[in-house]
Formats: structure tokens, C-alpha cells, sequence
């Protein structure tokens, strides 16, 4: 038998075992191990992308995943973290002009931040 467990329970009890599990006290280890679950498989990853607990932490990489997350995110107070790297070799430009774009996405949101590592 190699049914996965995954299939065996509520979405919502999976989804809260995720936030549990990269519930750390590192940004960079939050990130790693949000990706590492979201390339598990697609059910994973959907379970991730569907519940707003999930993306409550963003990381302030490019314009478009830090616009989805705060929109994935409704209302929940959010925790907001930039990077001193690029991440996985992504490539990611560190440039002053994409940092302010970037903090300009997240101004409206203020009042939601309750962490930030910037």
C-alpha cells in the first residue's frame, strides 16, 4: 500500500500542519521550507496556494509573487521579510528602485504588518 496519509485528512488539518512546519525563527529556513513542501507534489502545493494562512509570510523578491501573496493573504495579519541573497540562484536583482517598488506594494497593507525584517 502506498497511499499517501496526505489523503487521509482534512485539507484544513494538512494546511495547519504546514504552518507549523515553517514556523521558524529564520526567514530563509521559513522560505526554504515552504518551497521544499510546495514541490512535494501537486496536491501539496495546491493546499499551500489555497489557504491565506499560507501566505502570510512574504518575501520581498519580485513584484508579481509579493502582489499575489498579499492577495492570497485577504485580511490576515501578515509578516514581511526581504532577502540579503538571491534565493536558490534565481537571480533576483538588488537594485534600489526594485527594493522601493517592492516596499511600495506593501505600504498599503501597513496596518496588517506585524513582523518585518527589512
Amino acid at each position: 500500500m502506498s497511499q499517501n496519509f496526505t489523503q487521509n485528512l482534512p485539507i484544513e488539518i494538512f494546511a495547519k500542519i504546514i504552518v507549523l512546519v515553517i514556523d521558524v525563527d529564520t526567514n530563509k529556513e521559513a522560505m526554504r521550507r515552504l518551497l521544499l513542501l510546495m514541490s512535494v507534489c501537486r496536491a501539496w502545493r495546491e493546499v499551500a496556494l489555497t489557504f491565506p494562512q499560507l501566505s502570510t509570510h512574504i518575501w520581498l523578491t519580485r513584484a508579481e509573487p509579493v502582489i499575489d501573496l498579499l492577495h492570497r493573504s485577504g485580511t490576515l495579519l501578515l509578516h514581511i521579510y526581504s532577502l540579503e541573497y538571491p534565493p536558490l540562484g534565481l537571480g533576483y536583482q538588488d537594485t534600489a528602485d526594485s527594493d522601493v517598488a517592492l516596499l511600495n506594494l506593501i505600504l498599503p497593507h501597513f496596518d496588517r504588518i506585524v513582523h518585518a525584517s527589512i
